[in-house]
């Protein structure tokens, strides 16, 4: 949720709305005075179908447009004549008629050439400049089988007459608001054609705009798969193809695109623009406007059944339209101004622009209601300008996404630091790829390699550092035990089992895979010396003044992981092959008076899988009578031998 509202000042709907309702007001009011001013700018109104511009310098004789009371004909009987203004659509549907307007032009030279623009009406219609036909959009007729509606807009050029007239049949049969939206534009040719250039760049500029925001915003809903992504890129696309299809219509005219089809993908687009803005803000904003939003929508929905038919029939629904983009806005206006006044990260921007789609629409509204005047719709425009708000908006919010992601990592990097403490890397990996924790080790029975380290009298050894040297001395043993660790394979040289304070007991070949190619027994023989040889470098370091003897418990037996039931889920190890390793330590004992060295002894069996040279030498001790190893009552003999230490290490 983005835009959320403290909980102890949520407010109702009612509650939210009491102070936008002045802003809203504000806004209608600005409106209307807007939609006046834009009627009554102009000075050069015709009057009574004459309209004089000889007193125009010829510098100011470009884009003049020719709006005022025409005379017209309704349908083309000069004994049935009103005056109209123009653009206008009419009052009453008309159906067919002849406009006229006579116009004196500014003093040009003889050979100079005079500019009109025809652009796009909603009528079909045939224009002529002294009784010369100019240009023509679709065929004027009398009935709804006689007329072929049009859409187009042309630039054309003349010669320079003083005084011009001009002529414009008109019908519309096809389209609920007959009659014309938008004015001709006259002036000097080159002046007139520089302006009109102007205005396409322009317009062509504001058509790709919203391109790209849908190429961006399409791009990033690829990467983020998100509702707010995909409604901001629909919401752009529709903003595109409807300003391809008004005014300066660039994208319809290289298509070519048909008068039904074109009338079609104009006013869809324009509710599609309104769902995806819905959508945008369904998403968005606080629950609490959600459930108006929601309704506003699914009252809508029956305004699409009409474009299946004629587009006489759903023509007739483009203000709503303008009603629904601003009743939205109405709707949303509280919420964000309470989001803006809490500095929530994008709220103003968006704030701002909700203001000036309101604005706009209901701009267009009120002139064509009101004034049935038009030029050109600021609605598409102002939809853009929101658009970009929201473009400002969503970088603040992916900036402050972006951040938080970015802390979220580094939380979740040391996280996966302090586990990988207390658990393998291979078992990191594999949660991280959906597995539960249960799963990451093995839990099924196998044979294994145990041996039972143990520092021989650790508790009559006197010196300040004892407790250092004990730790310093079983970690670098368990370190020797990491070796050779393959998290694909999971393998490693052994596992530690468990930690004894002056000792520990680790497997070999279970959980993990003995990486080498020697048998588990030779691999545990082998980081027995090892851990002898590390013992007596720690000694020397220290500064013991005399040798520190280690005893070792090598056996083989059945081993099982497994992970508790109820509370902590930490791996653990059982087995036969634990039990019998500590034996066999213990019998250290038994067979040794006084520690004179460092003691390995071996269960018959590991000693049976050693290669030769290794079984050379051990020495056996027949077990019989008292002498027999305690929970391994078969075995008959037992395997040890003395490591001495070196006289130079100590001396």
């Amino acid at each position: 949720m983005i835009y959320p509202i403290r909980k102890e000042t949520s407010p109702t709907f009612g509650m939210a709305m009491a102070p936008a309702l002045p802003i809203v007001a504000k806004l209608l009011m600005i409106s209307m005075a807007l939609s006046v001013m834009s009627c009554r700018m102009n000075t050069n109104l015709a009057r009574k179908g004459t309209l004089d511009l000889s007193h125009v310098s010829r510098d100011k004789f470009r884009s003049l447009p020719l709006v005022g009371e025409w005379q017209f004909q309704i349908r083309n009987d000069p004994n049935n004549t009103v005056f109209l203004s123009w653009p206008k659509t009419w009052p009453e549907n008309y159906g067919y008629g002849k406009y006229t307007l006579r116009v004196t032009l500014p003093a040009l030279h003889a050979n100079e050439t005079v500019g009109l623009h025809f652009p796009l009406q909603i009528s079909a219609v045939r224009y002529e400049v002294n009784g010369r036909i100019v240009a023509a959009f679709g065929t004027p007729g009398t009935s709804v089988e006689t007329e072929i509606p049009g859409r187009n807009a042309k630039f054309v050029s003349i010669p320079y007459s003083p005084n011009l007239e001009i002529s414009a049949y008109v019908s519309s049969y096809h389209h609920a608001r007959g009659g014309t939206i938008r004015p001709i534009l006259i002036g000097h040719e080159q002046a007139l054609a520089e302006d009109r250039f102007s205005s396409q760049t322009m317009d062509a500029l504001l058509t790709f705009t919203p391109i790209g925001f849908f190429l961006f915003y399409l791009g990033r809903w690829f990467l983020s798969r998100t509702p707010i992504d995909l409604s901001l890129t629909v919401a752009s696309l529709a903003l595109s193809v409807r300003k391809s299809f008004v005014d300066e219509r660039s994208l319809e005219r290289v298509l070519n695109v048909s008068y039904d089809l074109a009338m079609r993908i104009e006013y869809g687009s324009a509710f599609l623009h309104y769902y995806a803005t819905a959508w945008f803000c369904i998403a968005y904003l606080s629950w609490k406007c959600r459930p108006l939003i929601w309704a506003t929508l699914f009252a809508t929905i029956p305004l699409f059944i009409p474009l299946l038919f004629s587009p006489k029939f759903f023509s007739s629904l483009l203000y709503l339209n303008q009603i629904m983009l601003s009743s939205i806005g109405v709707i949303t206006l509280p919420y964000l101004a309470r989001a803006a006044k809490y500095r929530e990260k994008g709220a103003s921007y968006i704030l701002f622009g909700v203001g000036v789609q309101i604005l706009a629409g209901a701009i267009d509204t009120t002139r064509g209601i009101f004034f049935h005047q038009f030029s050109g719709y600021l609605t598409p425009y102002a939809s853009i300008f929101f658009i970009g708000m929201l473009s400002l908006a969503s970088g603040r919010l992916e900036k402050r996404r972006m951040v938080k992601l970015r802390e979220e990592s580094e939380r979740l990097i040391h996280s996966y630091q302090q586990l990988s403490k207390i658990i393998f890397p291979h078992q990191i990996e594999m949660i991280r790829g959906g597995m539960n924790l249960e799963e990451t080790m093995p839990t099924q029975k196998q044979e294994g390699v145990v041996i039972a380290f143990d520092i021989v009298g650790s508790s009559r050894l006197h010196h300040p550092r004892l407790k250092e040297f004990l730790e310093a001395s079983i970690h670098d043993c368990l370190d020797i035990l990491s070796e050779n660790y393959d998290s694909k394979a999971m393998a490693s040289n052994g596992y530690r089992i468990k930690e004894l304070g002056d000792g520990f007991l680790c497997s070999i070949g279970y959980p993990l895979a003995n990486p080498t190619e020697e048998s588990n027994s030779d691999l545990a023989l082998k980081l027995s010396y090892r851990f002898i040889e590390n013992l007596e470098d720690h000694v020397v370091h220290y500064g013991f003044n005399e040798p520190v003897y280690c005893g070792v418990g090598i056996a083989k037996g059945e081993l099982q992981g497994y992970y508790p039931k109820t509370g902590t889920k930490e791996y653990d190890l059982f087995g036969r092959g634990i039990v019998l390793a500590t034996r066999y330590e213990a019998m250290r004992k038994k067979i040794f008076a006084k520690a004179t060295g460092h003691s390995i002894i071996l269960q018959s069996e590991v000693y049976q899988s050693l290669s030769s040279s290794e079984q050379e030498s051990f020495n056996s001790v027949c077990l019989s009578g008292n002498l027999k190893v305690r929970n391994d009552d078969g075995a008959q003999t037992l395997y040890y031998r003395l490591v001495h230490t070196s006289l130079k290490k100590i001396a």
